[in-house]
């Protein structure tokens, strides 16, 4: 009995085995083929000017694109620039016309205060002459 156990238990490994081939030469054959089909594919298109030609000229697209997509990154940083410096130009414009408003009213308050003293100064003269 412990002899027929023994065979049962071994009698699925052939047929593991087989399976498991299968299944190996399958994935090669198929990797086989692929490289087959590129192989043809690029054989076809290394013969053909025109693919190449193509291949050059999408190239040079691609190129152009890029360029001008740094162009337009550059002119974006650019006017950001500006904007700041725009930006500082208005807030030292804005600082300055402070300033001189500023300025402008201690002036007119100067006049107004001199005016006030001239008139004071009249006003005791005559007033001196009077009595």
């Amino acid at each position: 009995m412990n002899f027929v156990r023994k065979d049962t238990r071994n009698a699925f490994l052939p047929l593991f085995a087989i399976v498991v081939v299968s299944i190996v030469s399958s994935r090669v054959y198929a990797s086989i083929e692929d490289v087959e089909y590129v192989r043809d594919a690029y054989q076809e298109k290394a013969g053909n000017p025109e693919y190449w030609q193509s291949l050059k000229d999408q190239h040079v697209l691609q190129k152009e694109v890029f360029e001008e997509a740094e162009q337009a990154r550059l002119s974006a940083i650019a006017d950001v620039v500006q904007a700041e410096s725009d930006e500082e130009a208005r807030r030292i414009a804005s600082q300055k016309a402070a300033e001189l408003a500023a300025q402008q009213r201690a002036q007119e308050a100067a006049a107004q205060a001199t005016a006030v003293q001239k008139k004071t100064v009249q006003k005791k003269s005559r007033q001196s002459k009077a009595s």
